[in-house]
């Protein structure tokens, strides 16, 4: 099972930008962190479809309801690679305390020792 979700925050000079991380939950590897200003489906989708040649398919990814995770053409492109969605119940992130870690873990150790001047300089620093 993987597990994937979100973590926001702002550059320096207001820019927001937002990072979502990929989990396996078996190993505890993180297998992406991708940066942008914002993650169509279609970019999450790119995302899934790099990682599924990297590392094969997961039965399972579980998540919490963002838009972007939810969205109809993503739902699609898990039925059509053999994936089932596992979503958490609204407001409980305890659901998906493994993946809440590490997206704590990403935070503390990450956004927050880091003060990012443009968006480029978090892309470079989140995905390294």
């Amino acid at each position: 099972m993987w597990s994937w979700g979100f973590v926001h925050d702002v550059t320096t000079t207001g820019e927001p930008f937002r990072g979502l991380n990929v989990k396996d939950e078996a190993t505890g590897f993180c297998l992406a962190i991708e940066g942008d200003r914002s993650l169509s489906p279609l970019r999450v989708i790119a995302v899934l479809k790099h990682l599924l040649v990297l590392y094969g398919r997961p039965r399972y990814v579980r998540s919490d309801n963002d838009p972007e995770l939810m969205a109809q053409r993503l739902l699609t492109h898990f039925q059509d690679q053999g994936i089932t969605p596992n979503r958490i119940t609204p407001g409980k992130p305890w659901q998906n305390g493994s993946h809440e870690s590490f997206k704590g873990t990403s935070r503390q150790e990450c956004l927050d020792a880091e003060r990012f001047h443009s968006l480029t300089e978090a892309q470079v620093v989140i995905e390294d």
